[in-house]
């Protein structure tokens, strides 16, 4: 039986949509991170870019470790690991996490309105 160790969430077009910040959908995110966060399950946001909240200036992974409370481990492609296009990316994240290798993946994309 696997236990689940991490989640790796994108920010581009899934918790930032067109530059923008769904608030609704932010809330649910802030809900989801708490969960995984008190199950020992480790929240992680991967990017290739730097995303910058506008008003306060800085990062929505900053952000978001503050409302929820702990620190969020964040992967910028090119910086701290390979792009997220290339094969090494998910996997340097899974081992710097020490989430051993990857079984199994599951991705899930927002859906366009």
């Amino acid at each position: 039986m696997y236990t689940l160790k991490g989640v790796i969430f994108s920010l581009r077009d899934t918790l930032v949509v067109k530059g923008s910040i769904d608030p609704v959908l932010m809330d649910e995110t802030i809900k989801l991170l708490k969960f995984l966060a008190n199950r020992n399950v480790t929240p992680v946001i991967v990017s290739n870019s730097s995303w910058i909240e506008t008003a306060s200036k800085r990062e929505i992974p900053d952000i978001l470790s503050e409302v929820v409370g702990h620190k969020i481990p964040y992967y910028r492609g090119g910086r701290d690991m390979p792009m997220k296009q290339f094969a090494g990316a998910m996997d340097h994240v899974l081992k710097t996490q020490n989430c051993g290798r990857r079984r199994r993946s599951i991705s899930v994309r927002r859906r366009r309105t």
